[in-house]
């Protein structure tokens, strides 16, 4: 696990990844970790400061994807 704040990568396909992953091969979903992980590499892409997505609007991205 690094600090993306140090330019580094932030392990999230090690940990949320991997969680997607597993449930795809067993044949359900994991929507929210999904969401989480493109969240994070949205993060970790970002010129400048990163945006952080207030509570309502995670809230409302997590409600969108269930």
């Amino acid at each position: 696990m690094q600090d993306p704040d140090r330019g580094g990568p932030t392990g999230i396909d090690g940990l949320n990844g991997a969680i997607v992953w597993l449930a795809q091969a067993a044949g359900v979903k994991a929507p929210v970790n999904a969401l989480i992980t493109e969240l994070v590499h949205e993060h970790e892409r970002a010129d400048g400061p990163p945006r952080f997505l207030s509570p309502p609007a995670l809230r409302a991205r997590i409600a969108s994807c269930l």
